[in-house]
């Protein structure tokens, strides 16, 4: 059996509902790595998060890779390293962020170290309060002219007919290219063009010299869709939306709070039965 690599979703995947990772997902991961083989954890959290939510954990590092903010930045944890890194293209992110300001719809702007926003709301609090991460409250779209921006957020937790709306227009026309999609309910999120966590899923795979057949790929929401796609064994855990379940070669009997990571790997990567 060839080395494999799986690729799995943080939130309402891997990680129970509150926020841990269950014994039995630890234990099998554990066994696949001392077996040779890869994991890669997959976000749309920037590096920085990851990175801290990685430590809170406990996860291991060794053999272990970050896909960040949607894929946008493949980083080896075990080197300490980032090994690819694709900012959205300068002038048509600032252009993206004018049309949702101008559109009224509260927006996050991504950097390497901080997310930027304009203006501290309720929205920033309750998103600080569910990620955790390092923010920066700025007075205009000026001060991130010249700053690598690796993603772009519209969010709105009690309305989501803005973000409905913004995701149609997108769909019939969208003139930056960059690649849109939901990563929650709440969230409406846009990446560079062709970055997202399948690309994201191609590049890492090309870099470790692994064939595409053998890399499994686990997730439950929209912004999975690509990967669960992208790889040899595509699988959504039974929470999944259904969006997400129609397309997956694989849905799990157990969902995120009863280890369907670790049935994932027990069925794909370890070969039980």
């Amino acid at each position: 059996m060839g080395t494999k690599i799986l690729f799995t979703d943080f939130d309402d995947t891997l990680l129970d509902s509150d926020k841990t990772v269950s014994k039995e997902n630890m234990e099998e991961i554990h066994t696949m790595l001392a077996q040779g083989h890869y994991v890669a954890y997959t976000t749309g959290r920037p590096l920085q998060g990851a990175k801290t939510l990685v430590e809170r954990l406990g996860l291991p590092k060794r053999h272990c890779f970050l896909l960040c903010f949607q894929g946008s930045v493949v980083y080896d944890l075990e080197q300490d390293e980032i090994l690819i890194e694709n900012p959205m293209e300068q002038d048509k992110m600032l252009d993206l962020v004018r049309l949702l300001r101008e559109k009224k719809i509260y927006t996050e702007a991504f950097g390497k170290k901080c997310f930027y926003c304009f203006e501290f709301t309720e929205t920033t609090r309750r998103y600080n309060r569910l990620t955790s991460e390092t923010y920066q409250v700025i007075d205009g779209i000026e001060e991130i002219e010249k700053e690598p921006i690796y993603k772009v957020m519209a969010i709105d937790f009690h309305n989501k007919q803005p973000l409905l709306e913004l995701q149609k227009s997108m769909e019939e026309q969208n003139p930056y290219g960059f690649e849109s999609f939901f990563s929650s309910e709440w969230f409406y999120e846009f990446c560079g063009k062709n970055q997202n966590k399948g690309t994201g899923l191609e590049t890492l795979a090309a870099k470790l010299g692994i064939p595409i057949a053998d890399t499994v790929a686990v997730g439950d929401e929209e912004n999975d869709l690509s990967m669960i796609q992208a790889a040899g064994v595509g699988c959504a855990v039974q929470n999944a939306r259904e969006s997400v379940k129609k397309v997956a070669d694989y849905v799990t009997k157990a969902e995120h709070n009863h280890g369907a990571v670790a049935e994932v790997i027990r069925h794909f990567i370890l070969g039980d039965s």
